[in-house]
């Protein structure tokens, strides 16, 4: 059984001219991947968000794992609830 520990972050919730709105609180975790016969990321901070529709990662994760992300994805702008972008 794998047991999961995080805490909860206050991030800021912006408006679309990027003006501070509220404060809310969301829960992560330390993510540490183990890959190429042992070697292991360096930590990352990790949204848990059991509703996603997707896993996003920054392109420079892609670039430590796999190579140049930046010629093999496609760039696109997500939007969440009250079209934040």
């Amino acid at each position: 059984m794998v047991i999961i520990e995080g805490t909860y972050i206050k991030f800021p919730v912006l408006d679309k001219d990027s003006r501070f709105l509220e404060y809310v609180y969301r829960p992560h975790v330390e993510l540490r991947l183990n890959y190429k016969r042992g070697k292991v990321s360096p930590p990352l901070e990790v949204l848990l968000d059991t509703g996603a529709d997707r896993c996003l990662f920054p392109a420079q994760i892609g670039n430590y794992f796999v190579g140049n992300v930046k010629k093999k994805g496609k760039k696109f702008v997500t939007t969440g609830i009250g079209d934040h972008q």
